[in-house]
């Protein structure tokens, strides 16, 4: 019971670092005055928007949720919104070129982490949901084709 919020609490507030971090915490470069251009951090960070209240929600289901093999499934959906919220500033879109750009030295590292943080969370979580609540073993008896 505890590990059920322990995890879900987690989720909530790593995917609102996730979402609201490359806007408010950690700042992208967004929209240059001089040229009006949008930069390519601007759209991960309206990405980030989207996968980080997507984990969090999914942290909220985990804990109003009994039934282990539906949590088991949610921590398999924050795995996977774990790795696209690393993929996004990584590789699917990126973020500036130069190093000396905010995004490239506070945003990357940040999303990294927390992406990372994510991504690890949810490997124990799941885990651990797998291999305490194992039925069908010969322990609780087998399944039957009407189960």
């Amino acid at each position: 019971m505890k590990n059920k919020f322990i995890f879900g609490f987690l989720s909530i507030a790593i995917g609102l670092l996730i979402a609201l971090g490359p806007l408010t915490i950690f700042p992208v470069c967004g929209v240059h005055e001089h040229s009006e251009e949008v930069m390519k951090c601007f759209w991960t960070a309206r990405a980030e928007l989207g996968v980080g209240f997507s984990i969090s929600i999914l942290g909220l289901l985990s804990i109003i949720s009994g039934n282990p093999k539906f949590r088991l499934g949610l921590a398999v959906a924050i795995l996977l919104n774990g790795i696209l919220a690393f993929l996004f500033p990584a590789v699917l879109i990126g973020v500036c070129g130069s190093a000396r750009m905010n995004c490239r030295a506070l945003t990357l590292p940040a999303l990294s982490i927390l992406s990372s943080l994510i991504v690890i969370a949810s490997i124990i979580q799941a885990a651990y949901l797998r291999y305490t609540n194992k039925e069908g073993t010969e322990e609780h008896g087998k399944q039957t084709a009407n189960d």
